[in-house]
């Protein structure tokens, strides 16, 4: 079982990485309206990486933070390899000409990462630290239907 330190850093480092897409989608769709909810979007998600650093701060020598929760440590570092990989797509404008596949796709991956951030801690796991991640999944759904509208 990861540390709670590194659960943290992984939990982290995943909404770094979709702090970067959204900002990357901004700028291939730069004039188009969607531009604007993906600045909004990377906002959010540089927030909520700083919220992870803060809990982190207070809690990452607490070893029994986590003791009895249900870790899938491999499912954040794989969507954090798919979310690299997307990226690199962005960036390579894989999806200039097509918004809503752009979309489709990151709202994809994004109920992926609400499943993970649900999944890692819903059983077993601190109750305050679970709530936390809980909030944080929603939030993610609540990116999910804003690029599905």
């Amino acid at each position: 079982m990861p540390s709670t330190y590194e659960i943290f850093v992984a939990a982290e480092r995943v909404e770094l990485i979709w702090a970067e897409i959204y900002r990357a989608l901004a700028g291939r769709f730069e004039g188009d309206p969607a531009a604007e909810l993906f600045q909004r979007l990377s906002a959010e998600e540089s927030q909520h990486a700083n919220r992870i650093r803060l809990v982190a701060s207070h809690y990452s020598h607490d070893s029994q933070l986590f003791r009895g929760a249900l870790i899938a440590d491999q499912g954040f570092e794989g969507l954090y390899t798919e979310a690299l990989e997307f990226l690199g797509a962005v960036r390579h404008g894989d999806f200039d000409e097509n918004l809503d596949e752009a979309k489709h796709r990151v709202a994809d991956l994004e109920e992926r990462l609400t499943e993970a951030h649900a999944q890692m801690l819903v059983k077993g796991a601190d109750e305050s630290i679970r709530a936390f991640f809980e909030e944080l999944a929603r939030q993610d759904e609540e990116h999910r239907r804003l690029l599905l509208i």
